[in-house]
C-alpha cells in the first residue's frame, strides 16, 4: 500500500502522529498493566522473600526507572522454584538446635528464629 505524503512533514507518512499517539497510548496501557502485575506479585510475598527478590530485581535492572514483570518472576522463580534436601536439613538442624541464652535479650534471639521459619 502507498503512503501519502505531506509537503510540511519533510517524507515522514501523513498519518505518522496518529500511529505515534496509539503507540504512546499502547505503551502507556502496558506500563500500567506491568506495573499492576508487579503490585499484585509483590502483595502476595512475604516481607523476607519481597526484600531478597527486590534487591536481585534492583541489581539486575540497575540503571532502570521502573522494574518490569519479567524481572521479578524471573528472579522469584529463580530464588524459590525448588529447594534442596540439604538446605531443609540446614534449616531443621537450625530449628532443633536453637536455644534461648538466658543471659541475653529474648527478643533479638526470638527474631533469629523466626527468621529460621520464614526462610
Amino acid at each position: 500500500m502507498l503512503e501519502h505524503y505531506s509537503a510540511s512533514t519533510a517524507g515522514a507518512p501523513a498519518h505518522s502522529n496518529s500511529i505515534t499517539t496509539v503507540a504512546e497510548e499502547a505503551q502507556t496501557a502496558w506500563d500500567n498493566a506491568d506495573g499492576q502485575a508487579i503490585g499484585l506479585i509483590q502483595l502476595t510475598m512475604k516481607d523476607h522473600v519481597l526484600h531478597k527478590v527486590d534487591t536481585l530485581v534492583v541489581a539486575a535492572e540497575a540503571d532502570a526507572v521502573d522494574h518490569h514483570t519479567m524481572t521479578w518472576w524471573t528472579k522469584t522463580q529463580t530464588e524459590y522454584r525448588t529447594i534442596s534436601p540439604s538446605q531443609v536439613f540446614n534449616l531443621i538442624k537450625q530449628a532443633l538446635n536453637f536455644h534461648l541464652d538466658g543471659l541475653k535479650h529474648p527478643h533479638p534471639q526470638l527474631d533469629a528464629l523466626e527468621g529460621i521459619y520464614m526462610e
